[in-house]
C-alpha cells in the first residue's frame, strides 16, 4: 500500500485541531488565567441538579490519578506491543545494508523488542498489554478526537465534547483541598488537544511544553512591587462592573481565574514542579544512536514533570502527555524519524517515570506508593498495518493496542489475541468477547477513579444528554474490568 493510499489525505502533517475547544498554552495562563484551578477560592461543588439521577454502577475505585500518554500518529503494533515474527510482517532483514535485529525475546510469556523497549521489556509485569482494541476511524484528527472525547467527533454532540482529562477534572473538584493551587488537567507537549467543550471553561488543560527552567510566567519581570501595584489597578477599575453584574456567570468565572494564577504565581511548590535537573533529564532519554537523538528529551522532560505534580499532590488529577512521530508510512526502521529513534524515547521516559512512581510513597493513603495512586494509561489513535508496503514503512489500520499499568491494575497480564500477523483477533480475553473501544477505555479509566461511567449530564447547548461514555448506561459499553484485581461484576449488556 502506497502512502497515497493510506487514505489520510495529508491529516498528519497538519496538525489544527478537529474541533475548536478551549485550551490554553502557559502564555495564554497568565494573560488571561484560564485554568481549571479552584485556588483557595474554590467551594465545594454539588452535583447539578440537571445531571440525570439514577442507580449508581458498581466503580474499581483503585486510583487517584491518571496518567493518559498519547502516542499521536498511531504506533506499528506489530513491532511493539504485540510483536510479530519477521516473516508474518515481512519485516526486512537489513535496513540501508545493515542488519535488522530487533531482538525479540519472551518474558513472562510475553514476546517484545530488547532492541525497541529495553527497559519496559523488564517491568512487564507492571502492565497490562490490550491487544483486542480496535480504532473506529484511519482519519489522523478524527481519529485522535475521538480518542480524547470518547466519541464520534461527527456525531451530534461531537463539536461541544469535552475532553476525558476536563471531565475527570470536573468530577475531582468536590475532592479538591484548600491547599490544592494546581490546575485539576494538565496537557505536556500536547498535539491536536480538545480542550473543556460545552462544560466550564475552568476545567480546560493547562497546556505546558516542558523545559527544565519551569513557567517563566512565574514572576513578573519588573518585580512584585510593580506587579502589585499594576494590578491594584485592574482591581480598582475592575470591581464595579462586578457589583449587581448583569454580565452572566462567564465573567464571574474569569474573576476567578484571575485570583487562581496570583495563587499560582506565589507558589514556590508550583515553580519546583515545572522544573527539573539535568541529571534527570539524562535517566529519561535513551542514550545516542549514532548522530540521532534530537528532541528525544523531550517526552523524558514530560515525564519527570508529570512525576513531579503527582508528587506534589496540589489538586492534579489528569495528566495527558502526548509523544508524536509515529507516522510511519516510509522508513520504518531507518533514519532520523524511525521506530529506532522513537521507541526508545517512549521506553525510557514512561520506565522510569513508573519506577518513580513506585519509589515514593502515596501522599494520600498509607501503605501505597503513587504507582498505586496513579493509573496509566498508553495509546495511539490506532494501529499499523501488518503487511510493509513499498516504501519501507507501514499504512493505517485499525487493529491497536492500549496499555495499563498502576492504579491498581493486574500488571504482567495480556489481554486478548491475535493472529500470527496481526492482522485480527483470535481471543478478545475479556467477558464482553468483542472488540474493546475507545468508549470502553474511557469507562475503564472512569471506574478506576471511581467515577460513575454511565452519567448523563442534561447542561449541554441541545438538551439531548451528555453521556460520561456514550451508551454506557444500556450496557453497550463497559470497563474491562479484566485489568483490575480483584474483577468486578460484568454488568448486563447489549451485544454490538
Amino acid at each position: 500500500m502506497s502512502k497515497r493510499s493510506c487514505q489520510c489525505n495529508g491529516e498528519h502533517s497538519r496538525m489544527f485541531s478537529f474541533i475548536s475547544g478551549p485550551g490554553f498554552s502557559r502564555r495564554q495562563f497568565f494573560r488571561i488565567a484560564g485554568t481549571g484551578v479552584s485556588g483557595y477560592y474554590f467551594a465545594r461543588v454539588l452535583r447539578p441538579i440537571d445531571v440525570l439521577a439514577q442507580a449508581k454502577v458498581p466503580t474499581v475505585g483503585t486510583a487517584k490519578n491518571c496518567v493518559f500518554v498519547f502516542l499521536a500518529g498511531a504506533p506499528s503494533h506489530v513491532d511493539t506491543f504485540d510483536y510479530k515474527e519477521d516473516a508474518d510482517v515481512m519485516r526486512p532483514p537489513a535496513v540501508n545494508g545493515q542488519p535488522l535485529n530487533l531482538m525479540p525475546e519472551t518474558y513472562g510469556g510475553i514476546k517484545i523488542s530488547r532492541t525497541l523497549l529495553p527497559n519496559l521489556s523488564d517491568l512487564l509485569g507492571e502492565i497490562v498489554v490490550v491487544r483486542s482494541v480496535l480504532s473506529k476511524a484511519l482519519a489522523h484528527e478524527l481519529a485522535q478526537t475521538w480518542a480524547q472525547i470518547g466519541r464520534s467527533p461527527t456525531g451530534a454532540l461531537g463539536n461541544v465534547s469535552p475532553n476525558i482529562g476536563a471531565v475527570v477534572a470536573l468530577e475531582m473538584e468536590s475532592r479538591r483541598k484548600a491547599s490544592d493551587v494546581l490546575p485539576g488537567f494538565v496537557a505536556l507537549n500536547s498535539i491536536n488537544l480538545v480542550g473543556s467543550g460545552y462544560i466550564s471553561s475552568k476545567y480546560a488543560p493547562f497546556q505546558v511544553s516542558p523545559a527544565p527552567t519551569g513557567l517563566a510566567g512565574l514572576a513578573h519581570p519588573d518585580g512584585p512591587s510593580r506587579f502589585d501595584s499594576r494590578w491594584g489597578l485592574i482591581r480598582d477599575l475592575d470591581s464595579p462592573l462586578r457589583i449587581d453584574s448583569p454580565l452572566g456567570k462567564s465573567v464571574d468565572d474569569m474573576g476567578e481565574f484571575y485570583k487562581s494564577a496570583l495563587t499560582l504565581m506565589g507558589s514556590q511548590e508550583v515553580k519546583q514542579a515545572f522544573q527539573y535537573s539535568t541529571e534527570e533529564t539524562t535517566r529519561y532519554s535513551p542514550p545516542p544512536l549514532g548522530n540521532q537523538r534530537a528532541g528525544q528529551s523531550v517526552f523524558g522532560g514530560a515525564c519527570i514533570v508529570a512525576r513531579n505534580l503527582l508528587a506534589a499532590n496540589k489538586g492534579t488529577r489528569f495528566i495527558t502527555i502526548t509523544l508524536g512521530g509515529w507516522d510511519m508510512h516510509s522508513n520504518i526502521y531507518a533514519g532520523n524519524n524511525s521506530l529506532l529513534t522513537l521507541a526508545p524515547s517512549l521506553d525510557y521516559g514512561l520506565a522510569n517515570l513508573i519506577k518513580d512512581l513506585q519509589s515514593k510513597p502515596s501522599p494520600e493513603t498509607p501503605g501505597k506508593t503513587l504507582f498505586d495512586d496513579t493509573l496509566i494509561v498508553v495509546q495511539g489513535e490506532f494501529g499499523r498495518t501488518p503487511g510493509y508496503n513499498g516504501q519501507g514503512g507501514r499504512d493505517h489500520f485499525l487493529r491497536q493496542f492500549s496499555l495499563f499499568a498502576g492504579g491498581g491494575t493486574a500488571g504482567g497480564q495480556v489481554i486478548g489475541q491475535t493472529d500470527r500477523t496481526g492482522n485480527r483477533v483470535i481471543d478478545f480475553g475479556w467477558h464482553s468477547n468483542r472488540d474493546i473501544r475507545n468508549e470502553d477505555i474511557f469507562a475503564t479509566i472512569y471506574s478506576a477513579l471511581g467515577i460513575d461511567y454511565t452519567t448523563v449530564r442534561y447542561d449541554d447547548p441541545i438538551g439531548r444528554g451528555f453521556e460520561y461514555v456514550p451508551m454506557a448506561k444500556d450496557g453497550v459499553y463497559e470497563p474491562v474490568t479484566e485489568v483490575f484485581k480483584p474483577q468486578l461484576p460484568a454488568r448486563s449488556r447489549r451485544v454490538i
